[in-house]
Formats: C-alpha cells, structure tokens, sequence
C-alpha cells in the first residue's frame, strides 16, 4: 500500500525540503511509486511544492501562498525572469531558476535577497527606489560603498534594519542613508559628521581626478530642523548609483567577494592571494595596492567589500555573477575569471575618525603610516590632508587634525640626516 498525503506532510513539516532518494529510503518504495504518492499528494496538500527534476527534484512544503519573483536588469533595461525564491516552513528558502538550472535551497534567506545587487529586481513590478531615483531625495548607494557613517549613528539611534529582510537592498540602502542624514543634522556629533562627509567628498573627487573608477557624488547642504536656532551648515554626501546605463539599464558587476571567494576582507591581505590566482588584470595589482596604502594615509582600511569588477573573456558571456546562493546558470560552468578589471571603489575616508562606540571622538593625528611609502601615495595623500585643513566648510578642530597629518607625510617624505 503507498502512503498517504497525509505522511509525505508529516516528514516534509518536521525534515523540511527533501530530495527524492530521501524519501524513497524513508517510505521505502521505488522511484515510480513515489511518483504517484506525490500526484496524490499535490491535489490534496495545497502546501506541497516540487522543484527540478530527475533524482535531484527536491520536495518542500511552502510557508507563503505565493513566491516572490526576481528578475534580471539588462544593459538594455528590459527585465528578464531569472527565477523564483520561496519561503518554505523551517526558516528555509528555496531559490528556483527558470529553465533547467538546480535549485539552490538556504537556511534563512539567501545572502543576496537582503542586499540586492544593481542588476537583479524582486517583486512583480519594478521596485520605485529603483525605478523613480530622480525622485529619491538620498539616492541609494550600492552595499560594496559601506556607508560607516550610518554604522556610527546606530550607536544612537535605536532604529534597526531587519537582518533577513527581504526589501530592495537599494531601498535599504536608501532608509540608511536618511537615517543617517538625519543623524548628521541633528545628532551629538553632528560635526564631526559633517566634516567626514566633506572629507568623503573630496577624496572622491581626488580619486577620481586620478582616473579610479570611484562613483559620481554631491555634497548637500542639509537643512536645520523645524525649531532649531540656527546653526552651522552641516553637510551629507549624495551618491548616484554607479552601475546605471542610461535611465534603465544595468551593468551586471561582479562583487570581489563573489569573483573570488574565500578572500580576507583586507585588500592588503588579499592581494597576495589574488595575484597568486592570477584573477587580476595588467597593472589592476598595483593600482589596489596603491588604493589600499592610499587609503592607510587617510587613516582608512580598504575593503573587499568596497570594490566590484567587470569580468573579462568568456565569464562575461554569463548573464548575472554567481553570488553565494544564485547559481550560474547553464551552459556555462562558473569559473573564476581569469583576469578582470576593476570598476568600481566604494568610498575611502578618514574612517578612523568616526565617533567611537562608546560615543568618544577620536582627535589625535594618525598614529603610524605605512612602511615603504610609495612617493606618488604620499604627495596624494598629503595633498588631500593640506586641503581638507584650508577647508572652510570643515570645523576648525578637525582642520588642525588635518593640517598635523598633513605635516607628518611631509616630514615622512625627508630622507634621514637630511637638513
């Protein structure tokens, strides 16, 4: 006698989604018996979902009516179906993509869902921080630029983003990035805020005079709250999103983490490992290398997180990265490109002079400065410091910081017995 709708429920409620060699060894019946236990059991169990084919087709039992479609944004704009993401019972998730290719199942959501990348889209209509950014008073930044000053007003603001949210990670980008203007003109360090996002500001625009692919930005004025006396001018930074083309299209970028695997978060301990995997395009390894001492001087840490990459060769023939949990689809086989280009940074500030946890604010000069300084990275960065410190928009105790960083690369610059 086969087994009824109602145990193929039971294991599915306390297993969660299983592949059909499991349930064949717990029902112990054959492949083609377990075939007609399941036609039954999707007439009877409206909950009852069957993803793939073959030996690799997996069994679940879903936990919302309906999944949640994502879609791919080409270059063109035109949205592509790309597949499905289900919510099944036991916190796991299903991601189904359309056509033949393997669905990939996760405990949680899957780590794209909650920070979308620039070319996919959730949702049956396209997603309004997407779609309407001319209307957007902050414009979203991508998740490779972390935006630290948000990260610094969470130690004051009780407001939390959900971990396994599953809105646009551009909208939750952009909710950050009001929360955190807001912060910034009203907040207890709302000057030293302030005179980071100035700072911010004009690393950008240094960087970008030297031909790094950093993204497009603005700095805004922000208005004084209702009520509130007036008051110095505080200042925010506004970035455009950096992978548009033209008003609908997207670039699909390939986030380092997700181009490279199993890296350190550190680029400067991650750029041995990258040049022995020979993942780095002509001159692309000595640019980082100058990004990442570069940003050393500005008392930064360059990230993993804060760099994507155009690939090259036969991966870019791949419609969308392999981002953990979004399997490449098929034919071709992901592999680790060969070389790629660098073609977008994330912002690179004086980070290290962000409020502390604890609420205290760090004034002291940069402590240390890299070991074999390259001549180039120091008369940039000591430019960049001589410029914030004659920056009237800045505080003037934040300029004498600047002005003592400026004098320590210079005097780093003086051969030893020299004078």
């Amino acid at each position: 006698m086969l087994p009824a709708p109602e145990a193929l429920e039971e294991l599915l409620a306390h297993h969660g989604a299983q592949a059909s060699p499991w349930l064949q060894r717990q029902f112990g019946i054959s492949q083609p018996s377990l075939s007609r236990v399941v036609a039954r059991a999707l007439v009877a169990l409206p909950a009852l979902r069957r993803f793939g084919r073959g030996k690799s087709t997996v069994y679940a039992l879903a936990a919302a009516a309906a999944p949640t479609p994502v879609w791919r944004i080409s270059e063109a704009g035109e949205r592509i179906l790309l597949g499905e993401l289900h919510a099944l019972v036991l916190g796991q998730w299903l991601f189904a993509p359309a056509g033949l290719g393997t669905p990939t199942l996760t405990e949680g959501p899957p780590p794209w869902a909650a920070a979308l990348p620039g070319c996919l889209e959730m949702g049956d209509k396209p997603s309004p921080c997407r779609s309407e950014l001319a209307r957007d008073p902050l414009p979203c930044r991508s998740e490779l630029a972390r935006d630290s000053r948000q990260q610094a007003a969470s130690h004051n603001d009780s407001t939390a983003l959900g971990a396994h949210s599953l809105t646009c990670g551009s909208e939750l980008a952009r909710d950050s990035r009001q929360q955190a203007a807001s912060y910034s003109a009203m907040g207890p360090h709302a000057e030293r805020l302030s005179d980071l996002a100035v700072a911010e500001y004009l690393a950008a625009q240094l960087l970008r005079a030297a031909k790094v692919p950093v993204g497009e930005c603005e700095l805004l004025a922000m208005p004084a709250p209702e009520g509130v006396p007036a008051s110095p001018v505080r200042y925010a930074v506004r970035w455009q999103p950096h992978d548009r083309v033209g008003e609908s299209g997207r670039r699909a970028l390939w986030p380092l983490a997700a181009a490279q695997p199993g890296l350190p978060a550190r680029i400067a301990e991650a750029l041995p490992l990258l040049r022995r995997r020979g993942a780095l395009g002509p001159g692309v390894g000595n640019a980082l290398h100058w990004l990442a001492t570069f940003a050393q001087c500005l008392g930064d840490d360059l990230q993993a997180s804060q760099l994507a990459f155009a690939p090259l060769g036969a991966a870019a023939a791949l419609p969308v990265p392999p981002w953990p949990g979004l399997p490449a689809p098929k034919p071709l086989d992901w592999r680790a490109p060969a070389q790629a280009r660098v073609a977008y940074v994330g912002a690179i500030f004086p980070r290290c002079y962000l409020p502390a946890a604890d609420g205290t604010l760090p004034a002291e000069a940069l402590a240390t400065l890299p070991t074999g300084l390259p001549r180039a990275v120091r008369a940039a960065a000591e430019r960049y410091w001589r410029q914030l410190a004659q920056d009237t928009r800045i505080s003037f105790g934040f300029r004498l910081l600047a002005a003592a960083n400026a004098r320590k690369l210079e005097q780093r610059a003086v051969r030893p017995g020299a004078g």
